[in-house]
Formats: C-alpha cells, structure tokens, sequence
C-alpha cells in the first residue's frame, strides 16, 4: 500500500514539474512569435509532463518499496 501511495503522489508531482518546467522553456527559449503560449500549453501537457510524471511514478514506486527504517 505504501509503494501505492509513494507511486501516485510521484505521478502527480513529476507531472506538475514537468509541465510547468517545459511552460517556463519553451517560453523562454522558443522563437515562435505567433503561438508561442499554444506551443508551450502543448508541450507541457502532452510531452514533458506526462514524461515526467512517469518518470516520478516509477521514483515514487521505488521509494515506497524501500524497506521502513
């Protein structure tokens, strides 16, 4: 259960990193003057998020089936 609960809050965190660190990325370093906050919204939500947040479940998973103590 544990291991459960370690994998869902990694979800949830790696997918708000992820997301909110492509947003803040592809702001600054992409060229495009025309829909730059649709491409940001883009990739946030549909790559660097949910790569993140998987990456962050499988963390979280790992560190739930740690021994206690």
């Amino acid at each position: 259960m544990r291991a459960i609960v370690w994998g869902a809050v990694g979800l949830v965190v790696g997918y708000a990193l992820g997301g909110l660190l492509a947003y803040t990325l592809v702001h600054l370093l992409s060229r495009n003057v025309h829909d730059k906050d649709l491409e940001a919204l883009s990739t946030a939500f549909f790559f660097a998020g949910p790569l993140l947040g998987l990456l962050g479940g499988v963390a979280g998973l790992l560190l739930g089936l740690r021994k206690p103590g």
